[in-house]
C-alpha cells in the first residue's frame, strides 16, 4: 500500500512540475514574439507567474 501511494504521489508531482514548466516556456515565446506590439506588457507577464 506505501508503494503505490508514493508512486501516485511521485506521478502527481510530476504533472504540477510539467505543467509549471509548459507554462513558463509558453509566457516565454509570447516575450519574443517578432512584433513588439504582439508582446504582453511586463505587468501581464507579472499577473501570468
Amino acid at each position: 500500500m506505501w508503494l503505490c501511494c508514493h508512486l501516485l504521489q511521485h506521478n502527481k508531482h510530476f504533472w504540477v512540475v510539467l505543467n509549471e514548466t509548459l507554462r513558463c516556456i509558453h509566457i516565454g515565446l509570447l516575450c519574443v514574439q517578432g512584433s513588439p506590439n504582439a508582446r504582453p506588457l511586463v505587468s501581464s507577464i507579472v499577473s501570468f507567474l
